[in-house]
């Protein structure tokens, strides 16, 4: 059930990857010479061949990516993939440097390095969308509420797990989704033993549900067969906030280039509709509580007296502007807020300063993480979560933030805008 490699499937793995780096090396090569490859070069390339291989193949290796099935994917892992595909490159280049392997172009390193990383994803993405098409996930109903069952599909399928939860009660015979089901999450505080007779055969699994902690960056621990929580932090992982600086700048860039039409369109659509700037500027809390001005296009009427909280009927809003909230194109200029870096692409709701002050002690931890364009609250519901799920969604993505979680959040935020009409 768990996506754990055994038997056929880590030699399955291994052998495609040692493809990979055959064909890597080939494509370098004919890329740098063309057709007619002289023969020096390729003896240089024959004799670096197993050098490519043990670096390629170890850093996966080290990295854990064969400890992993792709029989049940878990929409992959790749940003473990590219930091192993990265060491390997390093490690690579280091060997050929202090050996002196290779005597030629190093062109053929580039050009190995970038075909093995494009082959090695492209294949675990097919195997990953053939398996979901041969071996769909499973139904499960959670007895619980809905921000468990958004944390459990979040894990379940970072694990590798083939269910995913479809439907959440309170009691489990309160709906018909449950009696389709093939598996029972049940928290231990509403567990009961009659729960095993009702669910009539199918997978039951018992979570050590305590609200606060699992919050946390927490792990189980087995004390001779007695479940305890190991409770973390707020992640502060050094390497991960590089790697997602990184990401920020250039999909922020690419975006802004890529996009840069529409905002222009947007733009004159905003200054002809109504009198008034084009942008709209607002004092937000960031990162550790740092102010900064979040830049939006224009929705409401200028200098119309009000709340600085809007509602979704807001008289203010401009017909135009209704059109910009429900698809959200009036956020597009925080791109400019990700590129300078007081917003990133992914991360908890970027909210006013008086709000912030009001903050609990236990919230207060989220502003540890910089504000984001989406975030889990915006792929969970947004609109149709409580104030009080969506402080403790965005908590546990403090505590709980990865490149892969990002990743997953940013994949889901396309499904959430067509979902929720647009306004995510």
């Amino acid at each position: 059930m768990r996506g754990r490699l055994r038997g056929f499937e880590p030699a399955a793995a291994l052998l495609l990857d040692a493809i990979v780096v055959y064909v890597a090396v080939e494509v370098a090569l004919y890329l740098r010479f063309g057709a007619l490859i002289p023969v020096a070069d390729f003896e240089d390339a024959r004799v670096l061949m197993p050098v490519i291989v043990l670096c390629r193949l170890g850093g996966f290796y080290a990295a854990g990516l064969y400890r992993r099935s792709f029989a049940f994917p878990r929409g992959f892992d790749y940003a473990d993939l590219v930091q192993a595909w990265a060491a390997g490159t390093v490690l690579l280049a280091a060997s050929v440097f202090f050996t002196r392997i290779l005597e030629t172009s190093r062109l053929v390193l580039v050009y190995e390095s970038l075909c093995f990383l494009t082959l090695a994803t492209f294949w675990r993405f097919l195997q990953g969308e053939a398996a979901r098409v041969l071996r769909p996930v499973r139904a499960a109903i959670l007895v619980g509420n809905r921000i468990t069952a958004e944390r459990l599909n979040m894990f379940l399928e970072q694990e590798g797990w083939e269910y995913r939860v479809s439907a959440v009660n309170s009691r489990l015979d309160e709906s018909r989704d449950g009696n389709a089901a093939e598996a029972v999450f049940v928290a231990a505080a509403d567990f009961e033993p009659s729960i095993l007779v009702r669910a009539a055969g199918r997978s039951v699994f018992v979570l050590a549900d305590v609200e606060d902690i699992l919050l946390s960056g927490s792990r189980a621990v087995d004390l001779g067969g007695c479940v305890a929580m190991e409770v973390g932090s707020v992640r502060r992982d050094r390497h991960y906030h590089y790697a997602k600086r990184a990401i920020d700048i250039s999909v922020s860039i690419a975006s802004l280039l890529a996009l840069s039409p529409l905002i222009v369109l947007v733009a004159m659509a905003v200054k002809l509709s109504s009198p008034g700037p084009v942008f709209f500027l607002q004092e937000r809390a960031g990162h550790f509580g740092r102010s900064f001005r979040i830049l939006k296009f224009r929705t409401m009427i200028h200098g119309a007296p009000g709340p600085r909280l809007t509602a979704v009927e807001d008289g203010r809003i401009t017909p135009i502007g209704k059109f910009l909230r429900r698809w959200s194109l009036d956020e597009l200029p925080q791109l400019v807020n990700v590129l300078f870096g007081s917003m990133s692409l992914v991360g908890p709701r970027p909210e006013l300063p008086e709000l912030v002050a009001t903050y609990p002690a236990w919230r207060m931890q989220v502003l540890e993480a910089t504000p984001g364009l989406t975030g889990l609250v915006q792929v969970a519901g947004r609109d149709e979560l409580t104030d009080e799920e969506k402080a403790r969604l965005d908590l546990f993505y403090a505590m709980n933030r990865s490149l892969e979680m990002d990743i997953s959040i940013l994949l889901r935020t396309f499904r959430a805008v067509i979902k929720y009409g647009g306004r995510v």
